[in-house]
């Protein structure tokens, strides 16, 4: 009789003490790591290794998300830095003209052009007018966007030039000269407003008449002048 009693009380302990000692479904689903009902991970190393894992994924996603971001092509953008202007002045005087045209092209600051000068003046002691016709070659740097500076050098490469006195002219087109030119410029959108002083000294030697005869003296001219242009820049 004492040893049914004794059974039957230690049987009524666990059926009671039992459920208590182990975590119940909602339990398990609070602290997430609820897997099926037969509570197959109990202790903190598996939970501490699950949490890893799911670490380790989001860390994978996260590489393979900036990867393909990095991948991802950029906008193409066309960039021309391309800027073209054009100078034209006169001279115009008592016994003096001249007629100035000059254009040129820059392409990323670096710039190459052409200027014609046409220049015309008569002495005012003797009876002789002097004519000539000068081609030069532009080369220049442009700093500067919307405000800009350009410094240039111009180098002459062909020419003309004429003396005439009384029934005589003597002509030659033999040439060398240089200048620099010196410009600022504003932009506004695409256009550009320009101001340029272009100074150049050109020498016509072997001046010669019809017959061969040489006037024996080399022709100088020196010209300085301001200039207004306008251009069109593309960025």
């Amino acid at each position: 009789m004492t040893l049914r009693k004794t059974i039957l009380l230690l049987t009524l302990l666990l059926a009671g003490v039992l459920p208590c000692l182990l975590p119940s479904k909602a339990d398990a689903q609070k602290r997430g790591n609820w897997i099926s009902a037969s509570y197959s991970c109990r202790n903190r190393f598996c939970l501490d290794t699950r949490n890893r894992d799911a670490v380790r994924a989001d860390r994978a996603k996260d590489m393979i998300r900036r990867g393909l971001a990095k991948r991802k092509p950029k906008p193409f953008k066309l960039e021309l830095k391309l800027r073209l202007r054009d100078f034209r002045g006169t001279i115009s005087g008592s016994r003096s003209s001249a007629e100035i045209m000059s254009q040129n092209v820059i392409y990323d600051g670096f710039g190459i052009g052409e200027t014609k000068l046409k220049f015309k003046t008569n002495s005012s002691q003797y009876p002789i007018t002097y004519e000539s016709e000068t081609s030069t070659r532009d080369f220049s740097y442009t700093f500067g966007e919307d405000w800009s500076l350009t410094l240039g050098v111009s180098l002459a490469y062909s020419g003309n030039a004429k003396v005439r006195f009384l029934n005589h002219i003597y002509q030659s087109e033999k040439v060398l000269g240089s200048g620099y030119f010196v410009g600022v410029g504003l932009r506004i959108s695409i256009f550009e407003v320009l101001l340029r002083k272009t100074s150049l000294e050109t020498t016509f030697e072997e001046l010669k008449r019809s017959g061969g005869v040489p006037l024996g003296k080399d022709l100088k001219l020196k010209m300085e002048k301001y200039l207004v242009g306008f251009g069109l820049s593309f960025k």
